[in-house]
């Protein structure tokens, strides 16, 4: 089991991006012309004289896109500079919402802020560019940013989130949240008024957790690598740690943390029934769990549509990220058999597969062994026979 969620833990623990170097020169004030854009989704309109100003790049001129690109918006990502941008202006500053990445049906977004001395970017707890899968809008009447994170493309289900800038951070004031209802998919209403979740809660980093943890400390090892990843410390006794009823003992890694639960609990809107789970630093936010007794491995649990057994891990943003399957489950034309392991990308699609029973995908034939896709559902890559160590 050890290694069981140690595994779970890194492979939950997103890739942390390096920092960026800010620039020192101001955009000018004037601004391009608004290219075609898609309308906000009907589920989260955004608020009445939030529109933002479209930036695109523009080869060849110094424009907003090359300035956010200079003093580091979206190297996180690993690409040279934003594909598109959008500004509001809030007590004097322009903000800005850098789109780094594009999927199926949202993109991957920065925050930025014009100060002035420089554009810099709104950071995490751990100081890196505040990132965030959805939908962004800004009202400048009140300073509250907010985006949707849809779980599928019509948008009726996923999360929302709004927060209030002062300065150059980002505090939360909602989150909210709604599951997939096929049955039901005329009753999402917009999603600001979606259920509301508990505020983000747990430690900002695996220091702030250790400073409340008082008891015996154990330094976990990977039997494989043989390296250190992280510390088991024993309490007194079981009991709440930031909202999860946890045993005595408390796992602390780099980027998650984790402890078995004593019983029953929600969490990220979710009736949470497991043996032990991992969370992500500041927010609160699943990286993983191991089923227990109450979810049988046979049996398997739905997952955000998913039918998993025996573990599941998650993204950042909450979203599924993995587990491994109880039932054949589709991901676009790929249909991998039960007893698959899956990894998924943020916005749904199927990354890898581990195979153990050879299937088909039209006339192709996915073998046994570690298969990776891309987002259309085609094999990138098969490394037939061989299952991970």
């Amino acid at each position: 089991m050890l290694n069981l969620i140690a595994l779970l833990a890194a492979c939950s623990s997103p890739a942390t991006p390096e920092p960026n170097a800010a620039g020192d020169e101001a955009p000018p004030a004037t601004t391009e012309e608004a290219p075609p854009t898609e309308a906000a989704p009907e589920t989260d309109a955004a608020p009445a004289g939030a529109e933002a100003t479209m930036h695109i790049p523009e080869p060849g001129h110094a424009g907003i896109i090359e300035l956010l690109g200079s003093a580091g918006a979206c190297k996180a990502s690993g690409v040279e500079k934003p594909s598109m941008a959008m500004e509001w202006t809030y007590k004097g500053q322009q903000v800005y919402a850098t789109e780094c990445e594009s999927y199926a049906y949202q993109s991957d977004f920065e925050w930025w802020v014009q100060t002035p001395e420089k554009l810099v970017p709104i950071t995490d707890a751990s100081g890196n560019p505040k990132r965030f899968l959805g939908y962004p809008s800004f009202d400048p009447a009140t300073g509250e940013a907010s985006w949707l994170s849809k779980a599928r493309g019509i948008g009726d289900c996923g999360d929302w989130q709004s927060y209030t800038l002062s300065g150059t951070t980002l505090t939360l004031k909602e989150h909210r949240s709604r599951e997939c209802d096929d049955n039901n998919v005329e009753g999402a209403g917009p999603a600001s008024q979606w259920p509301l979740q508990p505020s983000a809660s747990g430690p900002a980093n695996a220091a702030a957790l250790e400073a409340a943890i008082q008891g015996t400390v154990e330094v976990i090892t990977n039997e494989l690598s043989g390296e250190d990843v992280g510390k088991n410390i024993t309490r007194a006794s079981d009991g709440d740690l930031f909202g999860v009823p946890c045993t005595a003992m408390i796992s602390v890694y780099t980027d998650t943390w984790g402890c078995e639960t004593t019983e029953t609990f929600t969490l990220d809107g979710y009736t949470t029934k497991v043996g032990w789970v991992a969370l992500h630093y500041g927010t609160g936010k699943r990286a993983g769990v191991v089923f227990s007794d109450l979810v049988p491995a046979s049996e398997g649990a739905d997952v955000q549509g998913v039918a998993c057994k025996e573990y599941a891990h998650f993204h950042p943003n909450g979203k599924l990220a993995g587990c491994m399957l109880s039932a054949p489950a589709p991901f676009g034309k790929v249909k991998p058999p039960a007893g698959t392991d899956v990894r998924l990308r943020e916005d749904g699609s199927l990354e890898s597969a581990v195979v153990y029973t050879s299937f088909s995908v039209g006339d192709t034939k996915v073998p046994e062994g570690t298969i990776e896709f891309d987002a259309a559902g085609n094999i990138t890559q098969a490394n037939e026979g061989w299952f991970g160590e």
